[in-house]
């Protein structure tokens, strides 16, 4: 039944079809939300998920509940390969966006061979960051892509490599519009 949700998800997103509502969004509330929803499932893997926002983060432009999903698909697309280590979600200020970047905290680097497609696609074809991910396994991925494209922003995944990200989506903040 969720594959099935998905496919629909991801055909109505592609068709820019996809319910998305528009409005301010504080992005802290939000990581810490999706955290939360993810609790037991981290607790299995024995995974923390640290969650670092800066003091008068602007909020974002955009669907609470989506960005919600995005966060959510983005880690648990990670969680098979990151027991027993830490995952940061990591919020700041850049220009007219909040970007929040999603990395492992040892920056051991989770090897590219073993991420799932949708994260390792750049690293191993060299494609381009944001290209769409193929195979089913990448539903959640793509479905992410949408809609922070839907939202006004842009999603990145394996693109920088210095940083230890392994994940960046950017959305417009409220206020520079």
């Amino acid at each position: 039944a969720l594959v099935a949700e998905q496919i629909s998800d991801l055909a109505l997103a592609e068709t820019g079809r996809l319910p998305v509502m528009t409005g301010a969004v504080d992005i802290e509330t939000t990581m810490l939300s999706a955290r939360h929803r993810l609790e037991v499932t981290l607790r299995s893997r024995a995974v923390t998920l640290e969650v670092t926002v800066p003091p008068g983060l602007p909020r974002v432009l955009g669907d609470p509940t989506r960005v919600g999903q995005v966060i959510t698909s983005l880690v648990t697309s990670l969680l098979k390969l990151a027991e027993g280590t830490t995952l940061e979600l990591i919020a700041a200020h850049k220009g007219g966006f909040v970007e929040v970047m999603l990395r492992e905290e040892s920056h051991r680097g989770l090897p590219v061979e073993a991420l799932p497609p949708g994260f390792a696609r750049q690293a191993r074809s060299g494609g381009q960051p944001g290209a769409p991910a193929d195979g089913a396994r990448d539903l959640g991925l793509s479905i992410a892509r949408h809609l922070i494209r839907l939202q006004g922003g842009t999603l990145h995944t394996g693109s920088d490599v210095e940083r230890g990200a392994l994940a960046v989506f950017t959305l417009p903040c409220e206020t520079d519009h």
